[in-house]
C-alpha cells in the first residue's frame, strides 16, 4: 500500500508564538441589546403577517361567497327570471297595476271566473 503524503507544511515555529499573535487581535464583542434578541422574532412575526394578509387577499378574490351562491341557486330554482332581473342594472320593473287591469279588461274574462277559482 502506498503511503499518502500531506502536501501542506506548517511553517517552522508557527505554534511557538501563536498565543502572542492571538492576544494582539482586538476583541470585537458588542453588548447584546434587547432589540438584538427580539429582532428574529419580530422578523418572523412580520413575515407571518405578510403571508396571512396575502393569503386572505387572494382567497377573498378567488373563492365565491357561499351565501351569495346559495341565494342565487335558490332564486334560479324558484324563478329563473328573478336572477336576471336582480342582476340587471336597468331591469324592467314589470307591469304596473294599470297594465294588469287593462289586460284583464281586454281579455274579456268575467269577474265571476276569478271569484269561483279562488
Amino acid at each position: 500500500m502506498e503511503e499518502k503524503k500531506i502536501p501542506f507544511i506548517v511553517p517552522s515555529d508557527y505554534f511557538d508564538d501563536l498565543q502572542q499573535r492571538l492576544e494582539v487581535i482586538p476583541s470585537r464583542t458588542q453588548p447584546v441589546t434587547a432589540w438584538m434578541r427580539l429582532k428574529p422574532y419580530v422578523a418572523m412575526a412580520a413575515s407571518l403577517l405578510v403571508l396571512v394578509t396575502a393569503g386572505t387577499w387572494i382567497l377573498e378574490r378567488t373563492v365565491p361567497d357561499p351565501d351569495a351562491t346559495a341565494a342565487e341557486e335558490w332564486l334560479t330554482e324558484t324563478n329563473p327570471y328573478a336572477v336576471q332581473a336582480i342582476l340587471a342594472d336597468n331591469a324592467d320593473p314589470g307591469p304596473t297595476e294599470e297594465d294588469i287591469i287593462q289586460y284583464l279588461i281586454d281579455s274579456g274574462i268575467n269577474m265571476d271566473y276569478y271569484e269561483t277559482n279562488d
